[in-house]
């Protein structure tokens, strides 16, 4: 058996059914053993630049909470990947990039760099493979690796091994079916940081309501019930952080994310409370605005099951290594163990009609600029119009404020924001990705017309592959966050001005559905065609007044 069939064989086995890549010489036998023999189990699909290609196996990831397995080539192949690469190694993507190296018995090579130093920078965690006795079970041991939540990690393996033939087939004969997915190893509290944890609870000042903030690991965990059995018997109001955001917007009580973009309720209450619990997010400089939003007086309890993020970027009294559902029942338990239940003290009329009356928009005067829409009013209008049972990406930039101000976010759907290398560009390939995943919900990515002139090539990579999704660029002809840096600083912003080109004519020319969005009616116009069935990709240019500047650009900053 030679090398390139025995990895294929160890992907099926692995249970991997998609691979995006961008064909390189060192791949074509990987690549074609899986088109031309394996039938249809394994889906290959070709990208048009590699980043791509990695940020789509992120996206595939993130999504279906599986593996996403990116294969490149060498050399500058991989080096074109780097933003993709932090972006998912920031994040802790489950993600496998297969690489081949420069030949062991090569002297030179004109593709050569310091390809491992620079996986290892970019991606984190590398595995060289440089024989072919060992080929089959370090792969295998590197898929374990990811499940247990080890990933992304980038495989390495010289060319000629890659030729060469296999000694080492037994472990696909005797291979045992693997999970799927991460392995569910749920953490349980200890029993003494949970007396901590009461014991900062009835220290803190019982004027103020306490604030519960749960993060991308509650949803994970599946905590949502027992986050709002304690929130009761607390009456503590909850919060989310931005990537958790709509995970209880069907309770009365949710005062929506925190963060230096987030909503002014959640900022003001948590900003006053005497006691935090936060389940499952980082605390970090997003959510707490750089520390704004934390009391000296408040009392903060930090539950994780990452014992390395409690306190990183936020002092806290008490550090909890937990499964944020486990230790939410386990401290409800505790509480009505010792009979303490503040029902009703801090959850009345008038602050359910506070929460309800609420906008995070203004309604501040901006220029007119005719032929455009404000984003203010295009983000409800998008709200109605688009499929409900979302799955949405929102790349970063200007525009994004929006979407997190009007966009309705269900607690079944997901929203996730691309900030974690803070790079234009990764939300077409990331949601291409996601929508190869995902069946049941449908996938909308919002971007500026700056990060999809990026990423623009993989509009024809959706289109040849058919993929169900819609892509909304909120359009300003514009850089736009440098555009309103640039003048809320004191330069004209001129720098930041970039006119975009016609993104319904490029589309339809790459084989999308697309249309052009001036005003509210249009939006209104296309709603059949938005929650129609989708047989491939649906591109909405909305042109939004560039001088409509969200309430937080003057707050927002490069770090």
């Amino acid at each position: 058996m030679k090398a390139h069939e025995g990895i294929v064989e160890l992907f099926e086995n692995e249970g991997v059914d998609t691979v995006f890549s961008l064909a390189s010489e060192e791949i074509i036998p990987i690549l074609s053993e899986i088109q031309d023999n394996r039938g249809d189990g394994i889906r290959v699909v070709h990208c048009r630049h590699e980043q791509g290609a990695a940020a789509m196996a992120d996206g595939y990831s993130r999504a279906d909470d599986g593996i996403g397995v990116c294969i490149v080539g060498r050399g500058p192949a991989i080096a074109q990947t780097g933003t993709a690469l932090q972006g998912a190694n920031n994040y802790g993507s489950d993600v496998l990039y297969l690489v081949p190296e420069t030949r062991l018995t090569a002297t030179h090579d004109g593709k050569g760099f310091q390809q491992e130093a620079f996986l290892r920078s970019m991606a984190g965690e590398v595995e060289s493979i440089r024989s072919p006795d060992v080929l089959l079970s370090a792969l295998a041991d590197v898929f374990r690796r990811i499940r247990a939540g080890d990933g992304p990690i980038a495989v390495q393996v010289p060319i000629d091994v890659l030729e060469s033939d296999l000694s080492e087939t037994s472990i696909l004969e005797e291979y045992a079916t693997p999970g799927t997915g991460r392995q569910d190893a749920r953490t349980h509290p200890d029993e003494t940081k949970l007396e901590e944890a009461l014991d900062a609870y009835l220290d803190s000042d019982a004027t103020k309501a306490p604030i519960i903030v749960a993060g991308r690991g509650a949803v994970r965990a599946n905590a949502k019930a027992e986050i709002e059995q304690l929130a009761e018997r607390m009456n503590a109001y909850l919060v989310t952080t931005l990537q958790a955001n709509g995970y209880f917007s069907d309770h009365p009580y949710s005062l929506g994310f925190a963060g230096d973009l987030g909503t002014g309720l959640a900022n003001e209450y948590l900003s006053e409370t005497g006691f935090v619990l936060a389940l499952g997010c980082s605390l970090n400089h997003h959510t707490v605005d750089k520390g704004h939003l934390l009391s000296e007086d408040a009392n903060v309890v930090h539950v994780d099951t990452e014992p390395t993020n409690i306190g990183r970027y936020t002092d806290v009294d008490v550090g909890i290594v937990g499964d944020a559902k486990i230790t939410a029942e386990a401290f409800r338990e505790q509480l009505e163990s010792f009979g303490i239940d503040r029902s009703g003290e801090f959850w009345t009329d008038r602050v359910r009609r506070r929460i309800e009356d609420s906008s995070p928009t203004t309604d501040r005067a901006f220029e007119d600029r005719p032929g455009t829409v404000d984003p203010r009013e295009l983000i409800g209008a998008l709200d109605d119009a688009l499929p409900d049972d979302r799955l949405v990406y929102s790349d970063v930039g200007h525009f994004c404020g929006w979407v997190f101000d009007g966009l309705t976010i269900d607690p079944t759907d997901r929203l996730t924001w691309l900030v974690d290398f803070l790079a234009l560009g990764q939300g077409l390939p990331v949601g291409i990705g996601a929508a190869l995943a995902e069946d049941d919900r449908t996938c909308i990515v919002f971007c500026g017309d700056g990060g999809l002139m990026m990423s623009l090539p993989e509009l024809d990579t959706a289109a040849r592959h058919d993929v169900p999704m819609i892509v909304v660029v909120m359009n300003d002809d514009a850089l736009g966050a440098e555009y309103h840096m640039g003048k809320t600083r004191g330069y004209s912003g001129s720098v930041g001005k970039i006119r975009a080109p016609d993104f319904e004519e490029l589309a339809i020319d790459m084989g999308a559905e697309a249309h052009t969005v001036r005003s509210v009616d249009d939006v209104e116009a296309i709603e059949a065609e938005l929650t129609a069935e989708l047989n491939g990709p649906v591109v909405v240019d909305c042109r939004v007044n560039p001088e409509v500047r969200h309430r937080t650009m003057g707050e927002m900053s490069i770090d």
